[in-house]
């Protein structure tokens, strides 16, 4: 039986709805990059897996794994695929695996270009290049991570040229290998001993796990052997009959702990000097670790009998070993009045309502004496402490002859003050003289603005909108004025939000704004970043994202649709024809 006009008609509609299926089912996209280091260099053998995550075929879930690629020797991979959304989680032994998600919508190449894999072992140095003194040790701090999701076990050695020492240790002791949980990171502490007679050196530091990382600290030995004392203020004055102080730093150079001895030659006949410890005993002598310091006083008492204008000499020795540095000191009498001096570098400040605020403070005077803390003409509700530099809080300090106390003075202001500036003294009073010295607070209030959002993930298609809730809290004891919303978006995309701005939040008080965010015609599958901020005159919350997800519409029920209606007009046509006939 021939065929009919109409039932060919029929056929070739088909046809053409078979060809367009072909057409999208071959189409391919292709992807291609690089893996290297940290150094930029490539990694070989790193797999790229991929995971289909594309709505229309698989829903929603966690996607479908469909393919997998490894890096040539250059770092470089390549492949294709159909159309879609896919995830490409990138890893390698010993390296910390990235994850990417591209669209491959209408670009038939796409490019991921360079990408970076950290090792799972990180190693940081304080520093690269230090310089030190001969037959000095030097301590530097070593931080050694691990940035993977599973536990290492790693070695660590410090490798040294011929002649000098290098080690890492921790509390315990030296440290040759360790054991790191996911996402920790342990100190450690590189020792290194230079020679007397070096000149320069390069400290190798490798760590290996699964990988191994290489740190290059250089080294440059400059100037003489490290003295065992020094002292920073060798000159001084004291009144007839006065009390004497100098600091001086003990230092143990060597590559072992020792015990330095200490003399003091040069006294004058009716004078006298001691050495003290930081309990105030009397000592001769001192243990200190290698490559530490610690600081002993000298006290000298100058005789009452001493004429004004003389001039004492005194050598200060200290010996390890058959090694010895002495320091030289001079002091001169003058008749001088005993006067507590105050000083403050930051005299006046700005301070909040309610928060305590350090005024750094110093006191000395010229004879020893047990001197009284106080303040004058502190405002009402108002709370002034003193505080020695660990955070011992004082009433009074024992002050040295002719050396200086640092205390601080720790002031909150009430919450009731208003805005402006206020002033009070602080007074110490000795057993015999007294001082004062003035502080100066400007109040400027206390301001804390603080943002939430009732969600930081949207999806959505293009040519629709999307609500969030945005609210705003004063966390702080004073009011804001103008709070309002600043924002960031892609460009095309629009944005409002109600009201415009909030005029006043009082302290504690919490407000929202009903924020807009409206996807263009003809967004892109993909996803965008819109940045929410609160401002107001005087505080700013922080900023927050926004991730908004813009799905496809399935191609395949838009394409079905057009064709559907296609066939359907072609079959009226071919009908009415038949039927005529």
């Amino acid at each position: 039986m021939k065929p009919t006009r109409g039932f060919a008609m029929l056929l070739a509609v088909i046809c053409v709805l078979a060809q367009t299926a072909t057409i999208f089912a071959d189409a391919n996209f292709h992807y291609h990059g690089t893996i290297v280091d940290e150094g930029g260099d490539p990694l070989a053998g790193a797999t790229i897996k991929v995971v289909d995550q594309t709505a229309s075929r698989i829903g929603s879930g966690t996607g479908l794994y469909v393919a997998t690629a490894t890096t040539d020797v250059n770092g470089r991979f390549s492949f294709y695929i159909d159309y879609g959304t896919y995830d490409l989680t990138i890893s390698k032994e010993g390296y910390i695996s990235q994850i990417f998600r591209y669209s491959g919508v209408n670009v038939p190449r796409i490019e991921v270009g360079n990408v970076t894999l950290k090792r799972n072992v990180l190693v940081t140095m304080s520093a690269a290049a230090l310089v030190a003194s001969p037959g000095s040790r030097l301590t530097m701090s070593v931080q050694v991570s691990n940035g993977g999701s599973a536990e290492e076990t790693v070695d660590v050695q410090a490798t040294a040229p011929e002649g000098w020492s290098a080690f890492l240790k921790n509390e315990a002791g030296e440290v040759k290998s360790l054991i790191l949980k996911a996402g920790a990171t342990t100190s450690l502490n590189l020792v290194v001993d230079v020679p007397v007679d070096a000149t320069s050196g390069e400290i190798e530091l490798v760590v290996s796990g699964r990988a191994s990382v290489t740190k290059t600290l250089t080294i440059v030995v400059e100037g003489a052997p490290t003295s065992i004392a020094t002292c920073t203020y060798p000159s001084k004055i004291v009144s007839p009959g006065g009390t004497i102080s100098y600091k001086v730093a003990i230092t143990n150079p060597s590559g072992e702990a020792g015990v330095i001895m200490l003399k003091t030659m040069g006294v004058p006949s009716g004078w006298s000097a001691y050495f003290l410890n930081d309990d105030k005993e009397e000592i001769d002598s001192v243990y200190v670790q290698s490559a530490s310091s610690v600081t002993v006083t000298l006290r000298v008492q100058v005789s009452s009998a001493t004429a004004v204008d003389t001039i004492g000499s005194l050598i200060v020795t200290a010996q390890l070993g058959e090694r010895s540095t002495e320091v030289p000191l001079a002091l001169k009498v003058e008749q001088r009045a005993a006067t507590i001096e105050l000083g403050a570098k930051y005299p006046s400040q700005s301070l909040k309502l309610s928060v305590a605020t350090v005024y750094p403070i110093t006191l000395s005077i010229h004879s020893s004496e047990l001197v009284q803390l106080s303040a004058d003409g502190v405002p009402e509700g108002w709370s002034v402490v003193f505080k020695t530099q660990d955070g011992r809080q004082v009433n009074s300090v024992l002050l040295e002859a002719d050396t200086t106390e640092s205390i601080n003075v720790e002031v909150t202001p009430s919450l009731s003050s208003s805005q402006g500036q206020y002033s009070f003294t602080i007074v110490a009073t000795g057993e015999t003289e007294e001082g004062n010295l003035a502080l100066t607070a400007d109040i400027v209030g206390s301001y804390s603005l603080v943002m939430s959002l009732d969600s930081l993930y949207l999806q959505t298609i293009a040519k629709s909108s999307e609500v969030v809730t945005v609210t705003v809290t004063n966390k702080g004891y004073s009011p804001l004025t103008n709070v309002e919303l600043a924002l960031s978006y892609p460009d095309g995309w629009t944005t409002a939000f109600t009201p415009m701005k909030i005029t006043t939040l009082a302290p504690n008080e919490k407000a929202t704004f009903q924020l807009t965010v409206t996807v263009p015609e003809g967004a892109s599958p993909k996803d965008y970043l819109v940045s929410v901020q609160a401002t107001s005159g005087e505080a700013s919350a922080t900023v927050q994202t926004i991730r908004v997800t813009v799905e496809m519409e399935s191609s395949w029920s838009i394409y079905g649709v057009v064709l559907l209606a296609a066939g359907a007009g072609v079959f009226v046509l071919i009908y009415k024809k038949l039927k005529r006939k």
